[in-house]
C-alpha cells in the first residue's frame, strides 16, 4: 500500500529514491517469506516436535538484519532530508550516528544469535540483552529525534495563511503519527 502510494504521490522522483522504495519493498518481501518459511518448518513440516520450537531458523537473517537494514536506509534517508530543511549538518549527523549505532546494534545481535544457535540459550546470554538495547534504544531514539527536528522546522517556518497552516497540519500529524507515536510502542512491543 505504501509503495501504492509513494508511486502515485511521486511518480517523477529521481532514480535513486524510486530503487530505495522499491528496494525496502524486496527486502521486507523477502522477510516475510523467511517468516513464512520458518512459521511452516516449525508449525507444519515438524508439526509436534518440541525440539525444533528451540532452533533460530532464519530469524538471526529476517528479523535484525533485514530489519536494521531497512531502518538504516530509511533513516539516512531522514538525515539527508532533515540537513535540507535545517541547514544544519549537526542535526544530520545525530541522525546518522544514532541510526548506524542502531544497524551496528542489530548486526551484533543477529551475530549473538547465529552462534548461540538455538532460542534458549539466547535468552540466558546478556551480551545478546545489551545487543537488542542498543538496537532498539537507539533506533526509537533515533526516530524521536527526526521527527521531533521535522515537527519543530515545519511549525518555524509556517506561513500565516489558512490554506499553509492546514498543510502543516496536516504534515505534522503525519510525521508525528508515523514516527515518534508509534516507533516507541512498536520496540516496546
Amino acid at each position: 500500500m505504501m509503495v501504492d502510494t509513494y508511486y502515485l504521490a511521486f511518480p517523477t522522483d529521481k532514480r535513486y529514491l524510486q530503487f530505495m522504495v522499491y528496494f525496502i519493498l524486496a527486502t521486507q518481501l523477502a522477510q516475510t517469506l523467511l517468516c513464512t518459511r520458518d512459521a511452516f518448518t516449525i508449525f507444519a513440516r515438524s508439526f509436534g516436535n518440541i525440539q525444533v520450537l528451540d532452533k533460530i531458523h532464519t530469524l538471526w537473517l529476517s528479523y535484525p538484519i533485514m530489519g536494521g537494514l531497512v531502518a538504516l536506509i530509511y533513516q539516512s534517508f531522514s538525515a539527508h532530508r532533515v540537513y535540507k530543511c535545517t541547514g544544519k549538518k549537526i542535526s544530520a549527523v545525530v541522525v546518522s550516528l544514532l541510526s548506524t549505532t542502531g544497524f551496528a546494534g542489530a548486526l551484533t545481535f543477529a551475530i549473538r544469535m547465529k552462534l548461540n544457535g538455538n532460542l534458549s540459550s539466547c535468552v540466558t546470554d546478556i551480551h545478546n540483552f545489551i545487543a537488542y538495547g542498543v538496537w532498539n534504544v537507539a533506533s526509537a531514539t533515533c526516530d524521536v529525534v527526526i521527527t521531533v527536528i521535522m515537527v519543530y522546522n515545519l511549525v518555524r517556518y509556517t506561513e500565516d495563511t489558512e490554506k499553509a497552516m492546514l498543510l502543516i497540519n496536516k504534515i505534522i500529524r503525519l510525521t508525528v503519527g508515523t514516527g515518534m507515536a508509534t516507533e516507541p510502542l512498536h520496540r516496546l512491543l
